[in-house]
């Protein structure tokens, strides 16, 4: 005969494990909330609606939101932490693969995580909440040591063995090949294409390079596409230099975009703009009309000045090697000079995505411009394609955009440089 004490200790691994898999349940439903809406604008009433439970019994597993997020988030960097582990204890026991084999297998894995942890990628590219917590913060800014350490093994033994050309910095391409990886979750870069086509492809191009022959510095600096590129970005400065009317919207429109980019979008008010300005909230209805009205605005005046720039590279008759090494020294400047803007992208991507609106078209525009290019190009024989022509395209295209934080480290010289050595003249030295 069992007695009521140990049909209670009994009970209690069953108790257990229905409390984990409700608590599953719960990540699971607020990964899907973040990844479609955004943190800000996801509550606790969402996630208990979409889990068919009461708020009040969401407090029995987290005792907040940023309690979720930092689960979430903590789940996606130890399965980081799992593969870099992993590849790290094949490097140890001699595997013998090669290079491309190695980072390939690295990257596969990694862009497979991306995308299974999409919800924490919408928060560490889009949404990353503004305010929060100290365990949050140390979440969002926890590195992933032992996938970063995996890719500069391999490229360090790479280098050690003579296989990566002299100029090639391993910490620089790896930093590059793990934040490539993360964007295959960002579907405003590759729609549905397989995360493991994205990683084959992109490990290729970084590699191997897409210029077919010789492609020398003095060649791309004095290209006709370097030198409208510079003269776009000198526009600016003219542009900014000349006098201008006192006009209140764009006054208005500056202040927004300045608490936009400190506050985050679903962060900032309306009332919050009105009092940075020094005026009233109705005013700012009565010249905005909305304060998505403002976003849009903002993004539409930095979307035009990058799509003119553009244009006017891929206008000329210099090579497509050219054409696209003077964009990838565009972006960098379009980096350092709009860094407000390039903040707010981040939520505006998600709020606009490029298939919904007008502005967002012309985001969608300029990659089908690039890749027709690109196409093209790869179709003459000028430059070495890879697997399908349209995934190919969308990589050399997300890669002519280094990641901020990597700019921030490195700067734009030493950054279009590596261009240079990876994208166009490939990081492996080429059998004579």
């Amino acid at each position: 005969m069992v007695n009521a004490r140990s049909r209670t200790a009994g009970s209690a691994p069953a108790r257990a494990e229905s409390a984990s898999t409700r608590r599953d349940e719960i990540l699971e439903a607020a990964s899907a909330l973040f990844a479609g809406s955004g943190f800000s604008a996801t509550s606790l009433k969402d996630v208990a609606d979409a889990c068919g439970i009461l708020p009040g019994s969401l407090y029995h597993h987290f005792e907040s939101k940023e309690a979720i997020v930092v689960e979430l988030l903590d789940r996606f960097h130890d399965d980081q932490e799992r593969i870099g582990t992993t590849a790290l204890g094949r490097l140890a026991k001699g595997e013998d693969r090669s290079t491309q084999d190695q980072l390939r297998l690295l990257a596969v894995e990694a862009a497979a995580n991306s995308v299974r942890h999409r919800a924490a990628m919408t928060l560490l590219f889009h949404d990353p909440p503004q305010r929060s917590g100290e365990r949050l913060q140390q979440t969002l800014r926890r590195p992933d040591g032992a996938l970063e350490d995996a890719y500069r093994a391999v490229l360090e033994q790479a280098r050690a063995d003579g296989l990566l050309r002299p100029e090639i910095e391993p910490e620089l391409l790896a930093d590059q090949l793990r934040e490539a990886m993360l964007h295959t979750s960002l579907t405003v870069f590759y729609g549905d294409t397989p995360p493991s086509a994205v990683a084959d492809t992109v490990i290729h191009v970084l590699l191997h390079g897409i210029a077919r022959g010789p492609v020398a510095d003095a060649d791309l600096d004095g290209s006709a596409a370097m030198e409208v590129a510079v003269a776009a970005v000198r526009s600016w400065d003219e542009a900014d230099a000349e006098p201008v009317a006192d006009d209140r919207v764009s006054a208005l429109l500056r202040v927004a975009r300045t608490e936009f980019a400190r506050r985050g979008y679903e962060g900032t008010t309306v009332r919050h703009i009105a009092a940075a300005a020094g005026i009233g909230t109705g005013t700012v209805f009565r010249l905005t009309g909305s304060k998505e009205a403002m976003l849009d605005w903002i993004m539409a005046a930095f979307q035009t000045r990058i799509t003119e720039g553009y244009e006017k590279v891929l206008a000329t008759d210099a090579p497509a090697a050219a054409k696209l090494d003077a964009l990838a020294w565009f972006n960098l400047h379009v980096r350092n000079r709009f860094d407000e803007e390039f903040s707010i992208q981040r939520s505006w991507l998600r709020l606009r995505p490029p298939h919904h609106t007008e502005h967002g078209k012309s985001l969608r525009e300029r990659a089908d411009a690039v890749g027709r290019m690109i196409g093209a190009a790869v179709a003459s024989g000028e430059l070495r394609g890879h697997g399908p022509v349209e995934v190919f395209a969308r990589c050399v295209w997300d890669l002519l955009w280094l990641p901020p934080d990597m700019y921030d480290r490195y700067g734009p010289d030493r950054s279009q440089r590596h261009y240079r050595g990876t994208v166009l003249r490939g990081a492996l030295v080429h059998p004579a």
